[in-house]
């Protein structure tokens, strides 16, 4: 019908000439008819409903279809007609008549509906049903109302399940010990669950089902509408689970309290909780001379081993200028063992009201055993090193050490005593408002020059903050048995600052052992723009005679150092001097330039023992192109001209360029007004000039990766003298080979030229039984008469017999025409340095040669290890052995 409506429209705007715009509020733009809408509204064939809208998908009555025809035949008048064609006129015939059979199709449609419609007793009686149907009592039908409550119900049961499941949850960490029944009340928690999501889906369902009731004005079946039996059952459902949920929360609470009664259990524990941490060892071992031999020697130059006398050469680790082996060795089975305990007692516990807890105990104690008697102890085995008690006052850490070896440290002129113990005693640690350390103890353990009769205590006290920290301190050593009358007062103070780029650093100490002495310096800093300019200044008085009770400088003295470069005195200034000096250095883009002054004495001031030395540097980076000057001059005695040392020069560097370096230098030298080749004594400089051009093979550009080459030549300006070096090595791996061949050629002028040469080898672990690992090298070197050579091989089995390893080896060293055979020349010398001519020893006049082989088999912690060499020094014959079985084991 509305397909009708729409074509008469269409027709109409033929015989419509103009017409005013129409527009309906809800006909959307870019509708397909809205133009057709506008024009008939506008003719006046439609007008629309009164609140203006057009109302385009609601269905047509035959009212409104009367009105529209009728409005439409009102605007065909006579004078209109004959205007139309016939074909205009048959359409709008036909769309009449379509029309018309549209509406007569709903009227036979709303005939039907009238037929089957209920009547007024109809409708009473099912208003009447609907009425006793919301009257009806919570305990005789399902009423809305009941639904609803048990809904809420069931619900509220959901959320119990939910927050019992959440507690067994939360309590799961703390039930490992009863960890079975938890994982049974979880299983079952966890079904229930399952309840409650099958419970709320049926409440939906029936939530639903009431929504329907409420809406049942329009509706006569009922037959969905819940009996008083589903509701009785859903009833007696959620009784069951509250029943079961009851049970559950009883179950948690035994859970509860067996977890509670747990926790108290192991807190208890926790009281006495304490570890035990150390170590076992024990040694047996035989040195044996055959063969009549009185000769030390050193076996470190063949290859390192378990009697190894330390760290020093690349590829062995050991000292090669320190004897192992020989007559002074010689001794029968001997055996030794040890035991280190460490008790810590790390748990708190409160000792007073006023706030003293203990945090930890840790002892630490040994027993040794050397040839079958105690060593270390008196009237006993056990020897207690050390107890180190911690506590808190309040929040402030104070800790407690008692120990035969007690480390402290006041600063490194005064009580410096962190590397060489002082001696028996306690150190005492307390951080509050104050930082306070205090020290009590004897000498007689630690201290021979002092003697056994002096006690020794100190105490400092002080604060660090972020630029500021201060101290003071006063020690004393004094006799505490009768004995000769001795006693040091030492007392001071130590400050630090800083104020942005500026730095400042003081301290000054006095002492009286019965000569009145004192130490005294300052230091400043200035760091301006990240580094580009820094300046320091310094003044220093150093007393010789001050004593500041300090075991690192007694034994080491200031400014030391151990075999292994680790600090035992850090000292700024030396001992024994006055003076100040100051340097600076600046960044100017690719320029950089330095000075330095210093000028010192003695601190008696002694005219002979006057020092001053300046200098200065300067350094420009011009892309790849470096140039370097420098200027420096020393005196080391006012008094004596002819001990100045003066010297200057400069560079030129190109690179580096896929890792070469190119480079020119000249230098000049003179000492006391004349020059000399050099080098000087302390400046170390040469009248020389030359060019060198290397190649550094770990550079990311290099051309050949893992090849280092150095090319150089020198000629002395004084004495004409020349050399020329050529040397390097490489490092090239070729899956489990690895090699590292190196060789040297030196050529003096005037002198004797060197060639050496040299490779070691190493067949990295193989995939094979036993992952055996080969290792060979040999180097060799001539200057005239004298030569050395050394070989060596050696096998280690990296998975032998119960995951054990051994390994073994054999070498030998030839020398003709060198300074010793016995000894290498230098502690840290190595042999495949393709820097030095050496491979053990400088030229001389012994021959001779070292010859030996060795295995070990090591185990967990214990290890078989034998050696057997023999050294032939100039004729004298000496041949070692040595067996050892050591063990050990840390826990």
């Amino acid at each position: 019908m509305k397909k009708a409506v729409i074509l008469l429209a269409g027709l109409l705007t033929v015989l419509s000439m103009g017409f005013a715009s129409a527009q309906f509020s809800d006909v959307p733009a870019g509708h397909w008819a809205k133009e057709a809408v506008e024009k008939i509204a506008a003719e006046g064939i439609i007008l629309g409903f009164p609140d203006g809208t057009f109302r385009g998908n609601e269905n047509l009555t035959r009212y409104q279809a009367a009105m529209i025809i009728y409005r439409l035949l009102q605007k065909l008048e006579p004078g209109q007609m004959g205007a139309m064609d016939q074909e205009t006129i048959t359409a709008l015939r036909n769309a009449v008549q379509e029309l018309a059979a549209e509406l007569a199709s709903l009227g036979v449609r709303v005939s039907a509906l009238e037929d089957n419609a209920a009547s007024k007793s109809d409708v009473a009686r099912l208003e009447k049903m609907i009425a006793e149907l919301k009257g009806m009592p919570s305990g005789e039908g399902a009423s809305g109302a009941a639904l609803k409550d048990l809904a809420d119900r069931v619900e509220a049961a959901a959320i119990a399940a939910d927050t019992a499941l959440a507690q067994v949850q939360a309590l799961e960490g703390k039930v490992d010990a009863v960890g079975a029944q938890a994982s049974a009340n979880a299983d079952s928690i966890k079904a229930l669950n399952e309840l409650a999501v099958l419970l709320n889906q049926d409440v939906l369902s029936l939530q639903d089902r009431v929504t329907a009731l409420e809406k049942a004005s329009g509706m006569t079946d009922l037959s969905g509408v819940a009996t008083k039996d589903d509701v009785q059952s859903v009833r007696d459902y959620v009784t069951a689970i509250r029943g079961d949920l009851v049970n559950v929360s009883n179950k948690v609470s035994a859970l509860e309290a067996n977890v509670g009664d747990l926790q108290d259990q192991v807190d208890g524990l926790k009281f006495y909780q304490f570890t035990v941490s150390g170590s076992i060892s024990g040694e047996y071992s035989v040195y044996r001379v055959l063969d009549g031999g009185l000769e030390d020697f050193d076996a470190d130059r063949l290859f390192g081993t378990a009697f190894s006398t330390g760290e020093a050469t690349s590829d062995t680790g050991d000292v090669a200028a320190k004897a192992d082996l020989g007559a002074g060795f010689q001794q029968e089975g001997t055996w030794s063992s040890s035991l280190t305990l460490q008790l810590l007692f790390p748990n708190a516990y409160e000792v007073d009201a006023a706030g003293l807890t203990i945090k930890g105990i840790e002892i630490n104690g040994t027993w040794n055993v050397s040839g079958g008697s105690y060593t270390g102890t008196t009237g006993g085995f056990w020897d207690i090193t050390g107890v180190r008690t911690s506590f808190t006052v309040g929040n402030d850490p104070l800790m407690i050490t008692l120990a035969r070896q007690p480390k402290a440290h006041f600063t490194e002129y005064v009580f410096d005593n962190d590397y060489y113990s002082r001696g028996t005693g306690y150190v005492v640690e307390y951080k509050g408002i104050l930082d306070i350390t205090g020290v009590y103890g004897s000498t007689g353990d630690a201290d021979t020059v002092n003697a056994d009769n002096r006690y020794y205590r100190g105490v400092m006290a002080g604060k660090s903050f972020e630029n500021f920290s201060i101290a003071a301190y006063a020690v004393q050593e004094a006799a505490d048995v009768y004995g000769p009358a001795y006693s040091n007062t030492v007392y001071g103070g130590h400050a630090t600052a800083s104020f942005g780029p500026l730095s400042l650093e003081g301290e000054y100490d006095m002492s009286n052992d019965g000569t009145a002495a004192s130490v005294m310096y300052f230091k400043g800093g200035l760091n301006l723009g990240d580094g580009k300019f820094k300046a320091n200044a310094n003044y220093r008085a150093i007393d010789p005679n001050f004593a500041g009770v300090s075991q690192d400088v007694d034994t080491a003295g200031y400014q030391s150092q151990d075999a292994n470069g680790n600090t035992i005195n850090g000292a700024p200034f030396g001992n024994d001097q006055k003076g100040y000096g100051f340097d600076a250095a600046a960044e100017l883009g690719a320029f950089s330039v330095s000075g330095y002054y210093d000028h010192q004495t003695d601190f008696a001031g002694t005219a002979t023992s006057q020092i001053d030395k300046y200098g200065a540097a300067a350094e420009a980076g011009l892309g790849v192109i470096t140039l370097k000057g420098n200027y420096d001059y020393y005196n080391a005695d006012a008094t004596d001209p002819t001990n100045d040392e003066v010297t200057y020069g400069g560079s030129a560097a190109i690179g580096p360029m896929k890792g070469f370096t190119l480079e020119a230098f000249y230098s000049s030298a003179t000492l006391g007004g004349t020059a000399v080749d050099g080098p000087l004594p302390t400046t170390e400089g040469e009248s020389a000039y030359g060019a060198s051009l290397t190649h550094d093979g770990g550079s990311e550009n290099a051309l050949i990766g893992g090849l280092n080459l150095t090319a150089k030549y020198k000629k002395y300006t004084v004495s004409g003298n020349s050399h020329i070096w050529v040397y390097g090595d490489f490092d090239a791996n070729f899956g489990v080979v690895g090699i590292h061949p190196m060789f040297r050629y030196h050529a003096p002028t005037p002198g004797t030229s060197t060639i050496k040469y040299g490779a070691q080898v190493k067949v990295g672990e193989l995939g094979v039984v036993f992952k055996p690992t080969l290792t060979g090298d040999f180097v060799s070197r001539t200057t005239g008469t004298t030569s050395e050579m050394k070989y060596g091989v050696g096998l280690e089995l990296g998975d032998f017999i119960f995951g054990s390893s051994l390994k073994g080896g054999y070498a030998s060293y030839t020398a003709t025409n060198v300074a010793s055979v016995l000894l290498a020349d230098t502690q840290l010398l190595d042999p495949f340095n393709p820097a030095d001519d050496r491979v053990w020893s400088s030229t001389g006049t012994t021959n001779g040669s070292l010859t030996g082989y060795f295995f070990e088999w090591t185990y967990e912690g214990m290890q078989f290890a034998y050696i057997d060499a023999i050294v032939n020094n100039g004729g004298n014959t000496t041949h070692g052995q040595a067996f050892k079985v050591s063990y050990s084991v840390e826990f």
